[in-house]
């Protein structure tokens, strides 16, 4: 009995065989349904903060206020 050779691990650890990359080949040449791709799109990441994106602001506290509040933030992420 032979092994199969395997390409790599799936992000579960599976292994990626020969077998796999037909499976997946023959799905990509039937063509994918991109209502079901588009709907799957906004299920990943984080949830919005509300009805638009949100933006990304950068601060630059004085050293002394951030040296204070860094064991404030260290209980707050984690309670215990």
């Amino acid at each position: 009995m032979s092994q199969d050779r395997v390409y790599g691990n799936t992000r579960s650890g599976d292994p990626i065989t020969e077998k796999e990359i037909e499976t997946l080949s023959a799905q990509a040449d039937a063509g994918y349904d991109v209502d079901t791709l588009l709907v799957r799109r906004g299920k990943r990441g984080r949830p919005a903060l509300g009805l638009a994106p949100a933006s990304v602001e950068s601060i630059r506290p004085d050293p002394r206020l951030a040296s204070e509040d860094a064991p404030v933030a260290r209980t707050r992420r984690n309670p215990r």
